[in-house]
C-alpha cells in the first residue's frame, strides 16, 4: 500500500470520529442514503415551479437531515438542473433582520452565479429595501413626536426605494421567469431555531413562497415545528401543510446499521490510538445489548460518542477493562446528571450489601442515593438499572433486582472491572490510587516469582510501605499462581513479617498488618495441595523461613491451632509445634530479644508446651525482660470509618500477656523491679504501668474484701 492510499484510509477512518460534522459526498455514506437523495434531487428537477414549490425534510434531530442535504446539492449540481443556494437562519435573529438579510443573501449568492442573473439580484435588493421595517429608518423613532414629518419622510423613501410592493413584487417574478433552471433556497436546521424564530421564517417562506422558479428546500423536525407554529392559538400541522407542497421524510436507521457504526467507531478509536485494553467478550455482548445500544438513537449520537471517547482510553484504557470503560462512557456523555453522582456514591455501586440490623440505617442510605440516580435518568431509568447490573453487581444486589453476583472484589480488582472501588477510584482521578497502584505491583511480583530471588529483590526496591497492599492484592491472582510458584514465593512474604510496617488500625472488620499477610500466605499454601502434598512443600519451605515469629505465622496459617487454618493433618501440626518450641527453647537469647513477636513466641510456647517438654527459662536473661516488658505496652493507632485522620490511643499493658509468659502477679513485679534502673524511656513507662496495674488489682481485691465483710456483717 502506497503512503497516500494508507493516508486517505486513515483520513475515511477519521471522518466517523468527526464529531458532528455531516457527510459531504457519496464516499462517506455510510447509511445508503444516496438513492433517496438521488430520487429527491430527480424530483425537484421535474417540479413546475411557475407558481414556485415548498418541499419538506422531515426528521428528529440528528437524522441526518444536513447530510442528506449536501447529498442532493452534490446531485442537483451533478444534474445541473437547479441553482443551490444557502440561507442559515442561526445567523440572524428577529424578524426585522431576518427578512432584510435573507434577501440580502440570497442577492449576494445570486449575483455570483452570472451575468443573467445579476438583474434578478438588483430586484431583490430592492424588494429587501422595501420590506425592510420603517423603525429602523433613522427619521422614524427619536422624531415620532414630528408626525408630519414623518409621513413626508416614509413617502420619500418609499418612492425612492422604486414603488409599491405589488409592483416590486411584479418585477421580480418577471424576471424569475426569465431564469433558465429554478433556484433551489435551502434552509437547514429550523428546529434548533426558537419557536419565535420558526413562526417567522415560516411567515417570511409564505410570503415568498409563490415567486416563480424558487423551490424551498426545508430542512427540519416535524413535531419540534409543528409545536412551534401552534403556540399562537392555531393548529401547527394546519399551518404547515398549507406551507409544504411536499413533504418527504428520512428514513430511519436500520438497528443493524447502528450496531455496526458503534463498534466501527469504538475500534476505529482504539486503532488510532494503539493501546492496548483487555475485553471480556462474553460480558461485553450483554453490556452492548443492555447498556451501550440503548443510548444511540441516530449516527449524531456515533459521532459525539467516538469523538468523546478517545481522550478517556488514551489516559485510563489500558488499566481499566474496555466494557465497563465503554459504558460508563457512555452515561457520562448522554446522561451527565447520573455520571456526576457516581463519584459521591462509589460505597453503594461498589460495597458489599450488610445485613446486619446494626447497618440497616446505613444501608437505607445507599439504597436511596442510587433510586435517585435512577430516578434522574428519567426515560432512560432502566438502561441505568441495567448499567448497575452488568458494572456494579452489588448495587443491583443492594437494590433487590434479582440478579447474581458474578465474582468477587478480588477478582473484578484483577479483571479491572469498575465494580472494584479502586478501578472506579482510578477512572474518575486519573490517578493510580492505593489500590490500583498494589494491583499493578502484584503483577509485578506476579512476574517475578518463579525465582525467589528476583521476587526478593522486587521486594527490596519496592517501599515497604506497599508491601502489604501488594500482598493483599495476590488474592486477586490466586488462580494464576502455580503449584511451583507458590512454593518459591512463600518463604520470601514470610521473610518480610520482619520488616513489614503496622500501619495504623481501620476498624472493626480490619485484619491488621500481619493478618492481612497471613491471609496471603493462606492464599499461596492453598495452591499446595492438602494434607500429605502440603506437608511434603512445607519440608522444603520451613527451613527457608529466617525468624521464630514468622514460623509461628506460618503454622498458624496451616495447623490445628485456636486459629489455625487446618491446612495439614493434626499430626503434622503436632510435629511442627514440637519443631517451634525446641527452636524457641534452643534459641540464643540474643537472637530470642529481636524476635517481632516476641511476647506472642513465648506466650504460645508456655500455652502449648507438653507436659514432658521442659520449661522456658528466660528470667535469667536482662535483655529478653527488658524485650518482653517494652512489647508488651500496646500503642494503638485507628483511622475512622468516614475519615483519614489518625488517632492514637492511649497505650495499655497486655497484662493478660505477661500473666502467661511469667506465670504469675509477683514473678512480673519481680521482673519489673529487677529492670527499674535502666535509662530506656520505653522501659520505665513499662514499670510504672505494671506497678499501677498491681496497684489497681490490690484496690480491687481489698474493696471486695470489704464488701463480703459487709455482707457478712448485714447477715
Amino acid at each position: 500500500m502506497s503512503g497516500n492510499q494508507a493516508q486517505h484510509e486513515r483520513n475515511e477512518a477519521r471522518q466517523l470520529i468527526s464529531g458532528d460534522d455531516p457527510i459531504t459526498n457519496r464516499e462517506q455514506d455510510v447509511l445508503g442514503r444516496a438513492k433517496f437523495a438521488e430520487a429527491i434531487a430527480a424530483e425537484i428537477c421535474s417540479i413546475n415551479t411557475q407558481g414556485g414549490a415548498v418541499l419538506g425534510l422531515l426528521g428528529p434531530w440528528g437524522s441526518g437531515k444536513t447530510s442528506l442535504i449536501n447529498l442532493i446539492s452534490a446531485e442537483l449540481a451533478e444534474r445541473g438542473c437547479a441553482i443551490v443556494l444557502e440561507f442559515n437562519p442561526w445567523m440572524f435573529s428577529g424578524a426585522d433582520q431576518l427578512t432584510e438579510m435573507f434577501f440580502g443573501e440570497l442577492s449576494a449568492q445570486l449575483g455570483k452565479k452570472g451575468q443573467k442573473l445579476k438583474g434578478v439580484a438588483q430586484e431583490i435588493t430592492s424588494y429587501r429595501r422595501l420590506l425592510t421595517p420603517l423603525k429602523i429608518l433613522p427619521v422614524v423613532g427619536a422624531y415620532t413626536e414630528r408626525v408630519e414629518e414623518g409621513l413626508d419622510a416614509i413617502e420619500a423613501v418609499i418612492t425612492e426605494r422604486g414603488g409599491s410592493v405589488a409592483e416590486q413584487r411584479k418585477r421580480i417574478s418577471s424576471s424569475l421567469e426569465s431564469v433558465e433552471k429554478p433556484i433551489v433556497v435551502v434552509l437547514d436546521d429550523l428546529d434548533r431555531l426558537s419557536s419565535s424564530e420558526i413562526r417567522d421564517i415560516f411567515k417570511l417562506v409564505r410570503l415568498t413562497a409563490s415567486f416563480p422558479n424558487v423551490i424551498y428546500l426545508l430542512a427540519f423536525d416535524r413535531l419540534r415545528v409543528e409545536q412551534a407554529l401552534g403556540d399562537v392559538g392555531v393548529s401547527g400541522r394546519d399551518y404547515l401543510e398549507k406551507i409544504l407542497q411536499w413533504a418527504f421524510d428520512i428514513p430511519a436507521i436500520p438497528d443493524l446499521v447502528i450496531r455496526e457504526q458503534i463498534i466501527e467507531a469504538v475500534q476505529t478509536t482504539l486503532n488510532e490510538l494503539g493501546i492496548e485494553t483487555r475485553l471480556d467478550r462474553d460480558r461485553f455482548q450483554d453490556t452492548f445489548e443492555d447498556v451501550l445500544r440503548p443510548f444511540f438513537r441516530n449516527m449524531r449520537d456515533v459521532r459525539r460518542y467516538a469523538a468523546s471517547i478517545g481522550t478517556t482510553i488514551r489516559t485510563v484504557g489500558s488499566h481499566v477493562e474496555l466494557g465497563d470503560l465503554l459504558a460508563i462512557e457512555a452515561v457520562r456523555i448522554f446522561l451527565p446528571d447520573v455520571f456526576s453522582a457516581i463519584p459521591r456514591n462509589r460505597i453503594a455501586l461498589t460495597s458489599e450489601p450488610l445485613k446486619s440490623d446494626m447497618m440497616r440505617e446505613h444501608e437505607t442510605r445507599l439504597i436511596v442515593e442510587l433510586d435517585k440516580m435512577i430516578q434522574s435518568a428519567g426515560d432512560r431509568g432502566d438502561v441505568i438499572r441495567q448499567f448497575m447490573r452488568r458494572q456494579f453487581p452489588y448495587a443491583s444486589q443492594r437494590l433487590n433486582q434479582g440478579y447474581g453476583i458474578d465474582g468477587t472484589t478480588n477478582i473484578w480488582l484483577k479483571d479491572r472491572r469498575i465494580a472494584s472501588m479502586p478501578i472506579l477510584s482510578y477512572y474518575l482521578e486519573a490517578t493510580g490510587n492505593t489500590g490500583i497502584q498494589a494491583l499493578w505491583n502484584a503483577e509485578s511480583a506476579l512476574a517475578a516469582m518463579d525465582d525467589p530471588e528476583q521476587l526478593g529483590n522486587f521486594f527490596a526496591d519496592l517501599d515497604p510501605a506497599h508491601w502489604e497492599s501488594t500482598l493483599e492484592a495476590f488474592g486477586s491472582f490466586q488462580d494464576d499462581i502455580s503449584y511451583d510458584q507458590a512454593q518459591s514465593a512463600i518463604p520470601v512474604v514470610m521473610n518480610l513479617l520482619d520488616s513489614i510496617p503496622e500501619r495504623p488500625w481501620s476498624g472493626i472488620l480490619d485484619k491488621g498488618t500481619i493478618g492481612n499477610v497471613l491471609s496471603t500466605i493462606y492464599t499461596l499454601c492453598k495452591q499446595l495441595g492438602e494434607n500429605e502434598e502440603l506437608e511434603s512443600a512445607l519440608e522444603q519451605i520451613y527451613p527457608r523461613i529466617n525468624s521464630l515469629s514468622s514460623r509461628l505465622c506460618l503454622l498458624e496459617v496451616v495447623g490445628h491451632g485456636e486459629r489455625g487454618g487446618e491446612l495439614v493433618s493434626p499430626r503434622y501440626s503436632k510435629k511442627l509445634e514440637s519443631r517451634l518450641r525446641e527452636e524457641i527453647r534452643n534459641s540464643p537469647r540474643q537472637d530470642l530479644s529481636r524476635e517481632r513477636l516476641l511476647v506472642w513466641l513465648l506466650t504460645w510456647h508456655n500455652e502449648s508446651r507438653d507436659g514432658n517438654e521442659p520449661e522456658l527459662d528466660i528470667l535469667d536473661d536482662s535483655e529478653v525482660l527488658r524485650e518482653i516488658l517494652k512489647r508488651s505496652i500496646v500503642r494503638t493507632k485507628s483511622k475512622g470509618f468516614s475519615s483519614r485522620r489518625i488517632v492514637e490511643q492511649d497505650p495499655r499493658l497486655d497484662w493478660k500477656s505477661l500473666s502467661k509468659v511469667f506465670g504469675d502477679e509477683g514473678k512480673i513485679l519481680a521482673v519489673a523491679e529487677t529492670v527499674a534502673s535502666d535509662d530506656d524511656p520505653v522501659l520505665q513507662e513499662a514499670v510504672q504501668m505494671v506497678r499501677k496495674q498491681l496497684r489497681s488489682e490490690t484496690c480491687q481485691a481489698s474493696s471486695d474484701s470489704q464488701d463480703q465483710t459487709d455482707d457478712s456483717s448485714s447477715q
